[in-house]
Parts: structure tokens; sequence; C-alpha cells
């Protein structure tokens, strides 16, 4: 047969489905168009890396492969030969595969029986018997096209590799194909069944090398107000209005003291103080050594939270301020220590105490854990005295994680002859729920059965008690998965919901190094981190020091009016403590230590505007403060990640 038939053939086909789909949105031209690029591709191999829980039995291979193949090549015309290969293994032969592939290696793939066709061009052969079927390129030795990158773990569940620095690896030596052109094109449905949030921050240098296999971005933080005791006191409808938004309220800490005084055998506040100062500010507690920051650890630098749900990378930027000298952190601060110091916070001393009730605390979780009746949200506690109802307000929305994000993906080889039929393959795994399915639990009958009242999984042995099993994590789209045994079957549509409400934090993906900089800006950077470093560790001893709420609140009052001083200003007017006095002046002339007041006088210039990267440089002699060689303001720590932000479009509009 005529190979131009056949092709005809296929583009009556096409030209019948595109009609009966509505074709009223394409002109005619646009459809012929695309029935005749349709019709002239060729039939193509791919070779598709994935990782599996067990080995992959050679009967069972063929069966899913036969099936899935059943399906590309009458869609694609694209066939898939899948390397099965467990999570021990992966990374060490693939890598050597990509490493080996030579796609430019002597002629295009040679098709079997191609001098049967009487057509070297021709896909179709005839048989002995005179049927007529499709042929396909043989694969090449070693060839890569579709790459599993994800974590990897061994049988002990230690991890090997994680799939971020899998990702990183591959991108560095050249592996990936970049998606993005893919993506506004031919495969648009990706923007349509994976969450933007995974698709935003999986973006390399602007790029997109994988695509996340959509799953659960992160879980909440939610605050837990106690039922009865809101109601008690009439503060419910301050939830309902909406006024209630995060730990740090005027509303709440008016429920909290109503509580303090009224009721007896109530914990406060069932958390620790470490997890309250995680609600009020993200942090900017550096290591200078490491050049990192960890954002949840208490520092007298940080930016304080606004609006949790604009807590996304492009919304917002977090600053560098000096907290102290911000009246509604200090405010807060100090009412969070009076619950401390009068015993009304979960701490080691109470650790183990049981209360009548808790008035305020806090879980972390997905929405599943929570139960809603009658339009309103609760969170119910199961307790030895019986069930307690709290009502929920989210302090935390969920955020993706590197393991959200770079834990199961998957891209195109580089070296691929076919990068967008391969592509064509990743996104039909991640929008068609029969394709996903195979590739997970196989054929239907032959290999699992479903429930049709729980609409679960069971898995069949063959007749060599050998099964197939996958991990629903690392085949593609979860939301497109049939539910395996034991899970919750709402689990999808919580997560669908969870992930619209998910974001990017502002930090994500940030690094020191990111930005190339000369010896000299990289020698500013390290000088002032580690004044940052020294600094908040001397005033963090302070604080650490206080035993009572008096000695804290006079601590508080004695830094500040220190910080809103010029460096070298004595302490002699200042409601100072003898401990901050001893700590920061010189005991003969009473005047503010020289390395305590440069680190003030860095401080004020390290956070006294917002835009650092705009400003000219400065010296510390100019200042008339030190004498000192030239510190660019824009090579300061906040100057670096205005930097990133630019360079990368995160900077807020």
């Amino acid at each position: 047969m005529n190979k131009r038939l056949i092709s005809l053939f296929l583009c009556l086909v096409m030209l019948l489905a595109l009609c009966l789909t509505g074709c009223g949105e394409k002109s005619d031209d646009d459809i012929q168009n695309e029935i005749n690029q349709e019709a002239s591709k060729d039939n193509v191999t791919l070779s598709m890396w994935v990782v599996s829980k067990d080995k992959v039995s050679k009967d069972i291979a063929k069966d899913v492969v036969d099936a899935l193949n059943q399906m590309t090549e009458a869609k694609y015309k694209a066939r898939l030969s899948v390397q099965f290969l467990t999570e021990d293994e992966y990374y060490s032969k693939l890598s050597s595969a990509i490493t080996a592939y030579n796609p430019s290696a002597g002629n295009a793939a040679s098709k079997p029986n191609e001098s049967e066709t009487g057509d070297e061009n021709n896909d179709v052969a005839v048989d002995s018997d005179g049927l007529y079927h499709e042929i396909y390129p043989t694969l090449k030795p070693n060839q890569v096209d579709i790459i599993y990158i994800g974590d990897l773990y061994d049988a002990e569940g230690k991890l090997l590799t994680s799939g971020k620095e899998m990702y990183q690896t591959f991108i560095s030596k050249g592996w990936l194909a970049s998606l993005d052109t893919y993506i506004n094109s031919t495969s648009k449905a990706i923007k349509e069944y994976i969450s933007p949030t995974l698709l935003s921050a999986v973006k390399h240098a602007n790029a997109t090398y994988a695509i996340p296999n959509n799953n659960m971005i992160g879980e909440y933080t939610y605050m837990l107000l106690n039922q009865e005791l809101m109601d008690r006191y009439y503060m419910s409808g301050h939830l309902t209005q909406g006024s209630i938004d995060s730990f740090y309220n005027p509303y709440v800490f008016q429920y909290l003291q109503m509580v303090n005084t009224n009721e007896e055998d109530v914990l406060l506040i069932d958390a620790s103080y470490e997890t309250c100062l995680e609600q009020l500010a993200y942090y900017w507690s550096v290591n200078a050594e490491n050049q990192t920051i960890t954002g949840n650890q208490f520092s007298v630098f940080g930016s304080l939270y606004q609006d949790l749900t604009l807590l996304s990378r492009g919304e917002v930027a977090l600053g560098v301020q000096s907290l102290f000298e911000n009246e509604e952190f200090v405010s807060s601060f100090l009412t969070l220590n009076r619950y401390r110091f009068d015993g009304q916070l979960r701490s080691e001393e109470n650790i183990e105490t049981v209360y009548g009730a808790s008035a305020l605390k806090f879980v972390k979780g997905d929405l599943s854990i929570l139960t809603r009746e009658d339009g309103q949200t609760y969170y119910d506690e199961v307790t030895d005295a019986g069930t307690v109802r709290y009502y929920v307000v989210p302090v935390q929305y969920p955020t993706a994680t590197d393991e959200d994000v770079y834990g199961s993906m998957f891209g195109v080889c580089a070296k691929s002859r076919e990068p967008g039929r391969a592509m064509d393959i990743i996104t039909y795994l991640n929008s068609n729920v029969e394709f996903r399915n195979l590739l997970q639990y196989g054929v239907l009958g032959k290999h699992y059965t479903i429930d049709s009242q729980t609409q679960a999984v069971t898995r069949l042995s063959n007749k060599n008690g050998e099964q197939y099993v996958m991990d629903i994590e690392k085949t593609g789209n979860m939301f497109l998965a049939y539910f395996e045994n034991g899970m919750n079957v709402n689990q999808w549509e919580f997560g669908k919901e969870q992930n619209i409400n998910s974001l990017i934090h502002p930090m994500y993906g940030f690094d020191f190094q990111a930005i190339e900089n000369t010896n000299e800006q990289k020698e500013v950077l390290k000088t002032d981190l580690a004044y940052m470093e020294q600094l908040n560790a001397q005033i963090v001893s302070l604080l650490d020091a206080c035993e009572n709420y008096a000695d804290m609140e006079t601590m508080v009052t004695s830094l500040r009016a220190l910080l809103n001083t010029k460096a070298v200003a004595t302490v002699d007017d200042i409601s100072a403590s003898q401990a901050l006095v001893d700590s920061v002046t010189d005991t003969e002339s009473g005047v503010v230590k020289g390395d305590f007041a440069l680190l003030l006088y860095r401080l004020q210039r390290l956070t006294s505007v917002a835009k650092m990267a705009e400003l000219p440089p400065v010296t510390d002699a100019e200042e008339g403060e030190t004498a000192g060689q030239t510190v660019p303001t824009y090579y300061s720590p906040y100057g670096i990640y205005h930097q990133w932000m630019v360079k990368f479009k995160y900077l807020p509009k």
C-alpha cells in the first residue's frame, strides 16, 4: 500500500475527529495545516526511563509497554521502550547511558523489514501473509529520551540522591532540554494540569527543564481557637467577620487576656515560645561562614509579616529591618514574653502537665484533618475527656518545598532526536487518566482490579506470583491516579484546593552566590554577614539573660534607645539595665564600645532604606563614625537579594 493512501486515510480520520470536537474555533486552513503536519510525521521510537518499587519482570514489562504503545502509536506515532529500574540502580545506569549515547552515530535509526515496502521513507510494511502493519525505528544503543528526575532512596529508605541535586547536576552537564517552547505551544495542556506554583518554582535561570508531577503542595499551619471559650467570651463573631487572620492580632490577644483573667486549669497557648516567634516575622538569621539564612530562627534583623496570602515570591520582598525599631514588632514581642514569663506557653517546665483545656494551639496538616459543618470549618481533637472542638484560622499557607518541586519530575534528554514527541508523552502522562494509570498500575483486569464501591486498587499476581508495583508519586500526575488501598477518597479534591492556595516562599531559591561578584564585593558581603551575625548574637544573649518580664521590658526599652542613637553616643541618658550597660560600654569612659558601636552603625546602614541596591557607595569615614574602607551599599546582604530578584524577575510590582 502506498504511504500516500495511508496518509490520506489518516487525514480523513483526523478531519472527522476535529469536526466532531468543535472545529468552529479554527479556520479550514488551520485544520488542514494541523492534519498535514500530523500526517507528515515519521514514526519514532522513544526510550523512557522510569523507577519502580520492585524489579519488573520481562513478562509484566512487555504487557505494560504493549498497552502503553497502543495509545502512543495511535496518538503520536511514537513507540516507547520503557526502562524499568529500581531506585538504587537508576542514577548510575541513567548517567552512564546519557554519557555514552551518541544520537548522531551512523545514519538515522533503521527500520526493520524496510526493503519489503519498496519505499525507503515508508512507515508501513507488508508481512508474509500480505497484511499491513506499522514499522518503527530500532532503538539506538544507550538511547535516552524521557527521563524521570526525583528523589531516589535505597531499600532501607535512605536518601541516595535528591531530585533537586539530580536536576541541577543534569542542567549543569547540559543533559536536559529546555521545555518552555513546547509548554507555550504543543504542550499547553501542561499549564492546565500542573500547579502554577510547581511550574514557577521549578524554573532554573528563567527556563523550565522538567515537568513536576502534580502533587499536593506543602501543608497549612492552623491556629486553633477553643470553640467553647471563644463562644463564652463572645469572640467568635470576629472570626465570621474575618477580623482574625493571624496569631498577632488584637482580638486574639483580647481573647487570651479574658481567658487568662477568668479561667482556671487552662493553658493559654499550647505552643512553644519558638513556634510563636515564627508567626511574627521572617528573620534574617545569618551564618556568615556558610552564607546562609535561617528564616524561622529569631534574629534582630528581619521583615515583619503582613498579609500571609501575599507571602509568595514575586509578590513581596523580605527586607532587612532592625526589628526592635519597629513599634508593631516590639509590642507583639513583649506581649508574647509576658505570656512566656507568666507560664502560659508550653515549655520544658510544663511539657508533661495535663490541663483541663487549651485556649489556643497550632497544628500542621492538609485540609483532610478539618471538619466542615454548616459553612464553618473546625478541628476536632479527641482527648481522654472527650472531643474538643476548635475554630480554625490558617496562619501559614502551603508553601512549596524542595521535595514538592523536585521530588518527582519528568524531563527530556538534550540528546533526544525527538524532543517534541518526548514532550508529547510527558504531557499525555500528566493529562490522560487512562495512560497515567497504565504506567502506574498496568493493565486493568490483568495487573489490578478496582473496587466498585471504594474505588480502591487491588494488585493482582501473575502465575509466577509477581506483581507490577510502581510508586504513585513517581509515575505522573497524582490527581489523575486511581486510589491506593487506605487512601482518603477525597484526597485529590483536597489537594487541588490546597494547591490553589499554595505559595512559593519569597526567599525560595535565593543564594548569595546566585549573583556574580568580584572578589572585593564578596569580601564586603562576607564582612556584612559577619557583623550581622555578631551583633545578633550579642543582643540575643542579652535577651536570653532576662529572668522575668520586667527585665525583658527594660532590656528591650534600652536596646531600642541605643539603636536610635548614634553609634558612638554615651549611655548616660539611657534607661538601661546594668547588664546592657556593662555589655556594651567602656567602664571608664561610659562610651559605647568600639566593636559594638561599629555593629550598630552597620546595622543602621544595612536597614535604613528599602532599596539599598540603588544607593551609591558610602564609607564609614564619610559618616564620621569609624574610619574604614569603602563599603558599597549594593554589595550588602539585602543588595544581593535585590539583585537576585531583579535578575530572575521576582521583584514585586
